[in-house]
């Protein structure tokens, strides 16, 4: 990622208005193409993030480009050309940012046991990782490890007290293996969610790609919360969206 990019994606989070225009200024064609993706993708525009992103990858933005298309992809609807994009931004790039992201993707589509194994790389790498830590614990779940689930969300929050998805996935762990009728209030929630909403959760621009995640997106208005939050696992169904009309279909 350019550092115009780094910097675009942090101010969108407080000020889009002050981020679009500093994208549009941007001297370099490369920085407009994917400032204009972040800012697309902070208002929830799957399709003109797609474009933007793709037009950044035709300009030779590399890992940067194809982050960027992942995460407009999942947006889309289409997990396999999400994981596409992120498997050659891993094969440019294999910091563990990058590979957060692939597993995330990965969780998210189903393939929970690759998934896994991508992500237990990533933690081994990077113990600083939250959104690995939370991912994994994920895929724990879906696989009936509880102890390594525990384990890694209470790491997950206590690299990050503030956020509370570690909790709430911990007590749905728990709600599950129990099978405890649920509260009149979750009754409620769950009847909220029968709409068709995304299963990637938390999308949204943020500092840096080391804490990647997929806000839920809703398909409505901008997200602010930071772009590395936009691919963290969750398990309601999402209806498949359009595919970017203006890029190639990944291999």
């Amino acid at each position: 990622m350019t550092e115009l990019s780094e910097h675009l994606a942090q101010l969108a989070a407080r000020d889009l208005d002050a981020a679009q225009a500093l994208a549009e200024a941007a001297s370099e064609p490369i920085d407009r193409a994917l400032g204009r993706a972040i800012m697309a993708l902070h208002r929830g525009d799957g399709e003109a993030a797609c474009q933007s992103a793709a037009q950044a990858r035709a300009l030779g933005a590399g890992a940067p480009a194809e982050q960027y298309l992942a995460a407009a992809y999942a947006m889309l609807g289409d997990p396999e050309r999400a994981i596409a994009s992120a498997r050659a931004a891993v094969a440019l790039d294999a910091r563990p940012r990058s590979r957060t992201t692939l597993g995330s993707l990965l969780l998210a589509a189903g393939q929970v046991e690759e998934a896994a194994a991508v992500l237990r790389q990533v933690v081994a790498d990077d113990p600083h990782d939250r959104e690995a830590h939370l991912n994994l614990a994920s895929a724990a779940v879906r696989l009936g490890d509880h102890g390594t689930a525990m384990s890694g969300y209470a790491r997950a929050f206590e690299l990050d007290p503030s956020d509370r998805r570690p909790i709430r996935h911990l007590m749905e762990m728990f709600a599950g293996a129990s099978g405890s009728a649920p509260s009149p209030r979750s009754s409620c929630r769950a009847k909220a969610r029968r709409r068709p909403r995304s299963r990637w959760r938390s999308i949204s621009p943020c500092s840096s790609w080391s804490s990647w995640s997929p806000a839920t997106i809703r398909g409505r208005g901008p997200t602010r919360a930071p772009i590395g939050r936009w691919l963290t696992w969750s398990p309601t169904p999402r209806r498949a969206g359009p595919a970017c009309s203006s890029s190639r279909r990944a291999p």
